[in-house]
């Protein structure tokens, strides 16, 4: 049994397992209805830093917000630990899950994003049309990029 350590956030507390353990399975990508591969810790943390360096080429400095538009996914869970590396602060929002939710999502996500001051949005191609529309309900929202 290892001994137990404290740390103060999710970033140390990610450095400290990738160190101490860095083959344990961090993840588990789901598709077609079961678990189909396992991640490293390794495996996560290079994908995490690749992300938060592709945020920081797209303008996001330390402690701004940036709003994560995407579903539960291996994607996600990259895009948040990403954010977090690069020194931003992660804002989950959520994709509308039927067109006929678009209008009122709009309103609520986009005062969200505005309230947040939300610089970056990061949500699938896909979803680019609500993107735009959504920048016109949150003046803050500067760039919207994809996971990739």
């Amino acid at each position: 049994m290892r001994p137990r350590v404290y740390v103060e956030t999710t970033v140390p507390s990610f450095y400290y397992e990738v160190r101490d353990e860095p083959e344990m399975a961090a993840r588990r990508d789901w598709t077609r209805q079961w678990w189909d591969r396992a991640s490293t810790d390794c495996e996560l943390l290079a994908s995490a830093r690749r992300v938060a360096a592709g945020l920081q080429r797209a303008g996001l400095e330390p402690g701004q917000v940036v709003a994560i538009m995407l579903p539960t996914s291996a994607a996600y869970l990259d895009t948040f630990l990403g954010v977090l590396l690069a020194g931003g602060i992660a804002l989950p929002i959520y994709p509308p899950e039927r067109p006929s939710q678009l209008e009122e999502h709009l309103k609520r996500h986009g005062q969200i994003l505005d309230s947040a001051q939300a610089k970056l949005l990061v949500a699938p191609a896909e979803a680019h049309p609500v993107v735009r529309l959504l920048r016109n309900q949150a003046l803050s929202l500067e760039t919207a990029v994809t996971p990739d």
